[in-house]
């Protein structure tokens, strides 16, 4: 396991370290070093930060893949950065109405050969009840409440406006 989480620790820094880059390429570049030492600050400094890499999360890597995709002016390449984007964190499937607002349609076809390529290359991996589980016994309703209330997020400031129940859904808390 040590081994393991060695390995994942440099995927997540890696991720990390790209973002700051994209994020100085994107908004501070025109700044020099300086712009990047900017990056650097308010990436260490955010308190969620620390929280995503003390609990080895994805957080990194999804929004690595959602910097290619906003800035990629390739309309196929956006749809191939939007589908492994998807599958960590399904939500950002909104974004796939950006795509056919503005009419992308090989952005859209991109993005659906690029998930069904990822569901073939993973599905012999989790097999037939693998995707069902997580859409069904999703890991974050077991999550304990501190993990959600625990940092500076919007649940946080939702749970202290009214009575926590003591575990996270969306049902329960539909202003979240």
């Amino acid at each position: 396991l040590s081994t393991a989480m060695i390995g994942w620790y440099a995927v997540l820094f890696s991720a990390a370290f790209a973002c700051v880059y994209l994020l100085w390429r994107r908004f501070f570049a025109a700044d020099g070093i300086a712009g990047l030492g900017v990056v650097c600050a308010l990436v260490a400094g955010l308190g969620a930060t620390h929280m995503t890499l003390g609990l080895t999360q994805v957080d990194f890597i999804a929004l690595l893949f959602l910097l290619l995709f906003w800035g990629e002016p390739v309309s196929w390449r956006a749809g191939l950065w939007l589908a492994p984007l998807i599958f960590l964190r399904p939500l950002f499937i909104l974004l796939a109405i950006a795509l056919v607002v503005r009419r992308r349609w090989s952005a859209l076809a991109a993005l659906a050969g690029t998930g069904a390529a990822l569901i073939a290359l993973f599905f012999p991996l989790l097999g037939p009840g693998g995707l069902a589980t997580y859409l069904r016994h999703n890991p974050a309703l077991r999550y304990p409440v501190e993990y959600f209330i625990g940092s500076s997020s919007l649940y946080k400031v939702l749970t202290s406006l009214h009575v926590n129940d003591g575990s996270f859904s969306l049902a329960t808390h539909p202003v979240y």
